[in-house]
């Protein structure tokens, strides 16, 4: 299975990490009859771009997506992990989420984090041994123990 590589993510990755994001969740949008915010999240993955902390999900010489997992006092949370489609199945998420998890172990913390209610990306998560601690009109928060094996 190849190995997905990190590098920081910069300003001139602003437009790349918008189009992960429009690749990946315009048409769930859509789909349930909302008006994409092209705007927002151009916004959004300009403050992601230079945040110090997003990195660029690469493979081979290509991008493929973003990740971003924050040390917190009392948790890891899980800020972003976006894969292009045609990278998505293939075992890549499940290395990146599992090197999330091994950073909360070692620090002793959960993995937190949230997502869209219409995501199907709540599948994954929860197949990965997260589980659901809460529900919001439009998001579900999930979360990990501190000593949870990766699978």
């Amino acid at each position: 299975m190849p190995v997905p590589l990190l590098r920081q993510a910069t300003a001139e990755d602003t437009d790349f990490i918008y189009a992960v994001y429009e690749a990946t969740a315009r048409h769930l949008v859509e789909g349930l009859g909302r008006r994409w915010a092209e705007q927002l999240m151009r916004e959004k993955a300009n403050v992601e771009a230079v945040d110090g902390v997003t990195k660029i999900v690469v493979l081979g010489e290509q991008d493929i997506g973003f990740y971003c997992a924050a040390l917190r006092p009392t948790e890891l949370w899980l800020e972003s992990l976006f894969l292009l489609p045609e990278h998505q199945g293939m075992g890549l998420g499940k290395q990146l989420l599992g090197q999330a998890l091994s950073q909360a172990r070692a620090a002793d913390l959960p993995l937190r984090c949230q997502v869209m209610s219409y995501n199907p990306a709540i599948g994954f998560y929860l197949s990965q041994g997260l589980f659901l601690v809460k529900e919001e009109s439009n998001s579900v928060f999930l979360e990990s123990s501190a000593y949870q094996e990766t699978r």
